[in-house]
């Protein structure tokens, strides 16, 4: 199982001219990658628990399969850049119990 945003039927035309027009533009401006930086974050729970926006359960055996989480456990929050010659990387602790 997969979960996914909705998208809105003019997204979708976004959706292809966001990389058409990175495409054209790599081409064209040659240090455009040295000048991207790409970041993401998360959160990690100490009892497993995934973020339901990113999060993804396959198992051929058991298409029914459960994950039961613990409530409130603690948890970090994880942020990361990369460059084209650096990473950078910040943990953020959100709560302790």
């Amino acid at each position: 199982m997969q979960i996914l945003e909705k998208l809105k039927p003019n997204e979708w035309l976004q959706c292809v001219a966001f990389p058409t027009e990175m495409l054209s533009r790599i081409e064209n401006e040659h240090d455009l990658l040295n000048r991207i930086i790409f970041s993401d974050e998360t959160t990690f729970h100490v009892s497993n628990k995934v973020n339901k926006h990113s999060w993804r359960i396959s198992d051929s055996e058991n298409p029914h399969v459960v994950q039961e989480v613990e409530r409130n456990s603690p948890k970090i929050n994880v942020w990361c850049a990369l460059s084209y010659d650096t990473v950078i990387e910040q943990f953020l602790f959100v709560r302790l119990m």
